[in-house]
């Protein structure tokens, strides 16, 4: 059994508290009704995972996309390098995937149960100027069944209240993201979303010569039980 430290510690002489009591003995109760942690288990100790109950389990699921942006300590990255890709000047949320279809989506599709999901998305951005030196950035986010959940954005969404914090503009740089949410039992599908946001003027950038690419990236989807 593993060991358990009581959430409350009681002094000589001091009142009882029927609550607290309860509550020091609810992870002992747990483990004695089966719901029990990684400490009580040896290495190797099951053969087969038909030995163990799905509702046990972390479901895990995982894509990503290695880029060889072929830069080093003295040189920048490669422009659109092979397996980038490239973010629509549209101002629209897109999936981060490849338009040819080459290779997979930043995109999981799942069955559920009544479960919780811990979604998370890390990247590389980097920033093309071909024709502009001021890009105005870019917005990432992870969706839902094609809806964006607010609370991941990278930026803000309130444009009116700060234009120049409606995105991310540094260069060579790394981001993660992610979240926790509840899902009902069915499929659902998980995305990494990208848009490049307008600048103060609205801008009509060049989308042969100014856009932002995204290079590594990694979608892993945890379904906790």
């Amino acid at each position: 059994m593993a060991i358990v430290i009581p959430k409350h510690a009681f002094s000589s002489g001091q009142p009882m508290d029927k609550d607290q009591i309860n509550e020091n003995f609810e992870t002992v109760v747990e483990e004695m009704q089966g719901a029990l942690g990684e400490h009580n288990w040896k290495e190797d100790a099951f053969s087969s995972i038909a030995t163990v109950d799905e509702e046990s389990l972390l479901h895990i699921y995982r894509t990503d996309v290695y880029v060889d942006h072929g830069m080093d300590a003295t040189t920048a990255p490669a422009s659109s390098p092979s397996l980038s890709f490239k973010v629509s000047n549209n101002h629209e949320w897109v999936v981060i995937k490849d338009p040819d279809g080459t290779y997979d989506p930043m995109e999981l599709t799942i069955i559920t149960g009544n479960s919780i999901l811990w979604v998370m998305f890390s990247f590389q951005q980097e920033p093309t100027r071909g024709g502009s030196i001021k890009l105005p950035g870019c917005t990432y986010a992870i969706a839902l069944d094609g809806a964006v959940i607010p609370e991941t954005i990278i930026g803000t969404v309130d444009r009116s209240n700060d234009r120049k914090g409606e995105s991310v503009a540094m260069t060579n740089t790394g981001f993660t993201i992610d979240c926790v949410i509840p899902v009902t039992p069915g499929s659902h599908t998980i995305a990494a979303v990208a848009r490049m946001v307008s600048d103060e003027d609205y801008t009509n950038f060049d989308s042969t010569a100014d856009f932002y690419e995204v290079f590594n990236r990694e979608l892993i989807a945890i379904e906790m039980k």
